[in-house]
Formats: structure tokens, sequence, C-alpha cells
């Protein structure tokens, strides 16, 4: 009797996180990475500027599509109103993106303007090491009270922001009644909401614009909101750039209407969104030290932790992460080293700040050595000639 041969196995894992290095170890005949690289790498502990030139800033994923150009992309999405998946299309995914009739009418239907652009002559200041634009954050307050007043509360609405210092700003802004998540664009990957505003923070002479230019950051920018993406920034400084200048060009002006709410601005004492995630968190914290003293009790010698209190930390808290939140980010294995979920270098986790250090010795000794043949190679040139 002649049995068929068996395939050979085939493993279908995400591109993220540790999961693609764990299933590498089994060997597979076939490979199947599951991913989007033309969004953001997983995070990396080494810090962007020492990997930049070394090439270990690029995801297992990017490096495979590079490398092979055999690639299936899925072409359908179900998100975006269609002229938003248009630019994000055009942008991103060489024009290949479609959205189907029933998505798009449905959108249609629900949104008339899915791209504005308002712009705002505001400065950046960098008081704590990361930028802020108070003139965005007063426009952004407006824009969000008089889009709530407009949709009602139902449809979730997010107030997305690059960078760490208006992310606090914002959240010290916006009154908690608003029923608005405000986030980092980095931390929004994977979530999606019905209306956007965006914060792009960057307002300057020189037209600089640091990592707000990065084409993987922009892509999920755009990309989070179903209904409308409603950007707040400075015209002449991101047009500087030209992804950024599609997006404006796409956009349809913003109105005065847009930013005059029926609502009075909030009253001192009023509670923002940081004060209430802020005594959520501290609510939180509360059953977790009385956890921890029930714990300490029959173990006297374990100390309990602190919780942070930072925007960032408060951030997580959000209706977008509680429902994720299924397991710690970082578990504690029983050898006394760690394992992170989320944080991950260069594609796969550390073990210990040791680890870290020691790869950006080796990302150090790797640009030096491609300075030194470089230098060399300048040498026999020379002598050639």
């Amino acid at each position: 009797m002649h049995r068929r041969p068996r395939d050979p196995p085939t493993h279908a894992i995400p591109t993220h996180g540790r999961a693609q290095f764990d299933q590498l170890r089994l060997q597979p005949a076939n490979l199947v990475l599951v991913g989007d690289h033309k969004q953001l790498p997983p995070t990396s502990l080494v810090q962007p500027q020492i990997l930049e030139g070394t090439g270990h800033n690029r995801s297992l994923l990017e490096r495979c599509v590079l490398a092979s150009g055999r690639v299936h992309q899925l072409r359908e999405q179900y998100r975006m109103h269609p002229s938003i998946g248009r630019l994000v299309s055009n942008l991103f995914y060489s024009g290949r993106l479609e959205t189907p009739r029933r998505v798009a009418e449905d959108r249609q239907n629900c949104e008339r303007r899915p791209l504005v652009w308002m712009d705002v002559q505001g400065r950046e200041e960098a008081p704590n090491k990361s930028y802020i634009n108070a003139a965005e954050v007063n426009s952004c307050l407006k824009v969000v009270t008089r889009l709530r007043e407009r949709i009602g509360p139902k449809p979730s609405v997010a107030l997305l922001t690059f960078y760490k210092g208006q992310l606090e700003e914002l959240m010290k802004a916006v009154p908690s009644d608003l029923d608005v998540e405000v986030l980092t664009v980095d931390a929004c990957q994977g979530s999606e909401f019905d209306f956007v505003i965006l914060s792009t923070v960057r307002a300057n002479r020189d037209l600089r614009l640091g990592f707000v230019k990065d084409a993987q950051r922009i892509c999920v920018a755009t990309s989070r909101s179903r209904l409308q993406l409603f950007i707040v920034g400075h015209r002449q400084t991101l047009c500087a750039d030209g992804d950024w200048k599609q997006v404006y060009e796409a956009c349809t002006a913003a109105t005065p209407e847009d930013a005059r709410p029926q609502r009075p601005s909030p009253a001192a004492g009023f509670v923002s969104v940081f004060d209430a995630l802020r005594r959520a968190k501290e609510l939180d914290a509360e059953q977790k030290a009385l956890q921890a003293m029930e714990e300490q009790s029959k173990d006297p010698g374990r100390r309990p932790s602190r919780p942070s209190s930072g925007a960032e930390s408060l951030m997580w808290q959000q209706a977008s992460f509680r429902n994720q939140a299924s397991q710690p980010s970082i578990l504690r294995r029983n050898d006394g080293t760690y394992q992170s979920s989320t944080a991950v270098a260069i594609g796969s986790g550390y073990r210990s700040r040791r680890d870290v250090y020691a790869m950006e010795a080796t990302a150090k000794a790797h640009l030096q050595s491609l300075e030194d043949t470089r230098e060399e190679s300048a040498k026999q040139t020379e002598t050639r000639l």
C-alpha cells in the first residue's frame, strides 16, 4: 500500500513580538509571514539613532519582502471612507487598495467631509525634551468639542499626536466627559475609530519634521479613522515633506464652524482626561496594594512596586487597551529573566538590560567596521590612481 507523501509543515505567524522567532526554532519547511511592513515595525529597546545605517532597523517581514519580491497583498480594505482609503493607497500601496461598494456607500452616507485640514499658525516648543504646540492644543480642544456636539455620544473619537509632551498637554486640556481617547500615533497601531483628530505639533521656520516625516508613522496616523480624519497642523512646515504635501492636497480646508463649539470653555477645576485616568489608575493601584499586602503577609521579604502616573502610562488605561490586556506585557520567567510581549529589539525580546547594552556596542562596532572598510577602499582607489 502506497501512502501519499505528507505535505511539508507550514507555519503562519504574526510579524510582531517573539512569536516569529519562537516558530523559526521549529525549522518549518514553509513559513508564511502575516503583517504590513508599510506600518510601524516592532518596538526596539535599542535607540533608533544607534541602529541607523546598520541595516538592523528593518523588521523580518520587510527583509523578506525586499529580498524575495514575492508577496501576496490583500487589496480590499473594510475600514476607511473611500476617500481616506484612496489617499492611503496612493501614498503607500501603489494605488492597489480597493474599497468594496457596500463599505464605500455606508461611509459616504455617514460623512461628507472625510479629510479635513485646519492650518494652525502656532509654534513648537520643547520644554522637557519632547515637543508641544500650545496653539494646536487649543484648536484641538475646540474641534473635538464641536465634533462631539455634531455627532452625538455614540461614535468613537480619538485625538492622536506624535509626541509624548503633546500627549500630556492634550490629556490635561480635554474634559473627560467628552469620551475621547487621547493617544500617541505609535500606541494606536492596530486600533480604529470613527473619527480621528491628529495634532502634528511641528511648526518651525527651518521646516524640520523629525520622525513626523517617517513614512510608516504617517501610514499609521492616516489610516486609523473609519469616517473622518481631521488634521490640525502647520501647513507650511508639514508640506515641506512630499508625503504630507499629498495629504494636504487631498484634504478640504476646515471651516470656522469646525472650531466654534456651543459648549463654553472648561471651567476651573474641571475633570480632564488626565485626571480621570489618573484616578482610575489610583483605584486600580489601591486594589493591587491590598492584594500585595495580603501576599506580603505571606512573604515578608517581598517589596510592593510603585505605579507610574505619567501621561504615557495613563494612556494605556483607555478602553482601546483595556480590552487587549489579556496578559501582562512583561513576564518574569522562573529563572529570573524577563520576556516582553510588546517591547522587542530587532525582532526579539531581550533577557536583561545588559543585552541591550551589548547590542548597542555591537551596532557601534559594526558601524565602525563599515567606516574602516570604506576608508580602506578609498586608500586602495587612490593607490591605483
